[in-house]
């Protein structure tokens, strides 16, 4: 997924509520460089340290899954 910018050239951000579809990219638009800062109210802050928490052990456990399934196909070769 591509941002249509460059992360490291962006000034800041603005969380207008914490539903995941406007919070779950946040940590993706940090890792490629946001230096900047996430203005939000407090609540907001509290409720997304739950929602990316959530969604970040969402994520783990569907790779595991997946790995799993893997490892169970004939064939399968770990290197």
């Amino acid at each position: 997924m591509h941002f249509g910018f460059d992360p490291r050239n962006h000034l800041h951000d603005f969380l207008s509520h914490a539903h995941i579809d406007h919070s779950g990219l946040l940590p993706k638009l940090v890792k490629e460089g946001y230096k900047g800062p996430i203005y939000c109210n407090k609540p907001r802050q509290n409720l997304l340290k739950i929602i990316l928490l959530q969604d970040s052990a969402f994520i783990q456990e569907a790779d595991v899954a997946f790995v799993n399934k893997k490892e169970s196909s004939p064939g399968f070769t770990v290197y």
